[in-house]
């Protein structure tokens, strides 16, 4: 080996010994789950109808407010203890919209939440967002009921909602009813929702039927709304087959509708139904204000993710966190990794995957943990509203439940579900850190391998100088830089 070669070998192990403690410098390692737990599975939906208006399902039957074939469950959140559940009143007979999981007579059920009244409230509710600080859950409300039914005098159109109750209290605590040209009153289709907990902004997605889908923006704090329209959020392609489980479906053509945000608070995410790219927006130009000329400049295709899908959910599995989602074609759980500092994405990587259990994953709830004794916190697992880590949403996490549904919704579009079988899934992924045990050596490996570095790229640079001197060639600039990366 000559002398040249060796110096290339030393300089190419030292800066993998660098580059390896120092992944390892920060003293901490993210475990999950590696099969998904199941939390609940329905053939069809069940309800509780103790304390209803009609005291049993075979009375709601009768009086047609209860068509069991019709609901199908969409959204998912969780606290404390208790599991959110959202029944869309797409098509007539959805006696609750908004529950939480029970069990009756040894099986899963639906409780309506916060109550019996409240259902006569809402319009539909698809999906929840729980601020577990605070203990508020903001329910979206969308104001219209039955546009799924193929019979337009089912249809009922009004303005939608937001709503924010006291979890503990089941009290009230805030609500805005948005104007026609925020949600329109006969096309809009309030879909899902995250929250910028710290700045309280609301930033949800208007699965628009009509395809002019948007990002609606509303501040608590100001009371001001805002709905973005772009490209980005309209229906992506026309006629796109949907494919699930290595079958088209051409019934579903949905704009904009899994939406997520970074730990930070200053990017979302957003993908439609009917696109494989999803798109990233810093928030500081979402926020009510901004034009949407402005907020158009500042879109990015983030990534593909090879297929149409539903819901997304940030995650902080790395130092710059990661985007998951549910593939469509061979139904899987994937992740994929974020650089932020480059604005750009990894590839795809499958965290589960079930043929069975894991078609059309629908909505996620990252719900975060504690007080889980003697385990240390998350590093970097932090939200703020916007630019500052402060933390002060997930200062202090030790680990959180990823929770997300199954629902093998392009059977029940296309009217191919069977009902004897089952179809809809509440699931959970546990993830949590712990420091490895080499956390203090791991600081001294690292502070000797920049020595080490640093010495053996001295030693080379001498090399080279008397190498060229000799006579021969010397490497051009390019050549030298791109040998001390190898």
């Amino acid at each position: 080996m000559s002398v040249l070669s060796l110096a290339f070998s030393f300089l190419w192990v030292t800066v993998s010994l660098v580059s390896h403690v120092a992944r390892a410098e920060t003293g901490f390692t993210y475990y999950y789950d590696v099969k998904p737990t199941v939390v609940a599975e329905f053939s069809s939906v069940e309800y509780d109808f103790s304390g209803s208006p009609w005291g049993s399902a075979q009375a709601a039957f009768a009086a047609n407010a209860f068509i069991s074939n019709n609901n199908i469950i969409t959204g998912v959140n969780h606290y404390n203890g208790t599991t959110f559940v959202c029944v869309p009143r797409w098509k007539p007979g959805v006696p609750s919209t908004l529950n939480t999981l029970t069990m009756v007579g040894g099986k899963p059920a639906l409780t309506a939440w916060p109550s019996w009244d409240w259902q006569k409230k809402f319009s539909y509710v698809q999906s929840v967002f729980v601020d577990q600080r605070k203990g508020e859950i903001w329910v979206i409300d969308a104001g219209r009921q039955n546009f799924f039914s193929g019979n337009p005098a089912d249809v009922m159109n009004g303005p939608a909602s937001l709503y924010i109750f006291d979890i503990n209290t089941m009290v009230l605590r805030d609500n805005v009813t948005f104007s026609n040209d925020i949600l329109p009153f006969t096309s809009s289709f309030l879909n899902d929702i995250v929250v910028d907990t710290v700045s309280q902004i609301a930033y949800m997605t208007d699965t628009n039927i009509n395809g002019d889908g948007a990002i609606v923006i509303w501040s608590r704090i100001s009371r001001v709304a805002r709905r973005f329209y772009d490209p980005s959020s309209t229906t992506r392609k026309s006629g796109y087959l949907v494919n699930v489980n290595g079958k088209n479906y051409q019934e579903i053509q949905n704009p904009v509708d899994g939406i997520a945000m970074s730990g930070d608070g200053g990017t979302l995410y957003y993908a439609s139904v009917d696109s494989d790219i999803i798109f990233a927006v810093p928030t500081k130009y979402l926020v009510p204000g901004v034009t949407d000329i402005v907020t158009a400049a500042y879109v990015k295709k983030l990534t593909s993710r090879s297929s149409g899908g539903d819901g997304l959910v940030w995650l902080p599995t790395s130092t710059q966190g990661s985007i998951g989602f549910g593939y469509f074609p061979s139904p899987a759980l994937n992740v994929i990794g974020l650089d932020t500092a480059t604005s750009t994405a990894e590839i795809a990587q499958t965290v589960y995957g079930d043929s069975t259990r894991m078609q059309w994953l629908d909505t996620f709830a990252l719900v975060p943990k504690f007080n889980l004794g003697d385990v240390p916190t998350i590093p970097g697992f932090e939200m703020s509203g916007g630019s500052s880590a402060g933390g002060e949403y997930f200062a202090g996490v030790q680990g959180f439940t990823l929770y997300f549904t199954t629902n093998r919704l392009q059977l029940w579009f296309s009217g191919t579900m069977q009902f004897n079988q089952t179809n809809m899934r509440i699931m959970s992924v546990n993830y949590y850190g712990e420091e490895t045990q080499d956390y203090e050596r791991g600081k001294i490996l690292l502070a000797v391998g920049w020595v080490l570095l640093i010495g053996i790229i001295a030693f080379y640079v001498l090399f080279f100088y008397r190498f060229s001197s000799g006579g021969r060639v010397r490497p051009s600039e390019s050549q030298f830089y791109a040998s001390g990366r190898s």
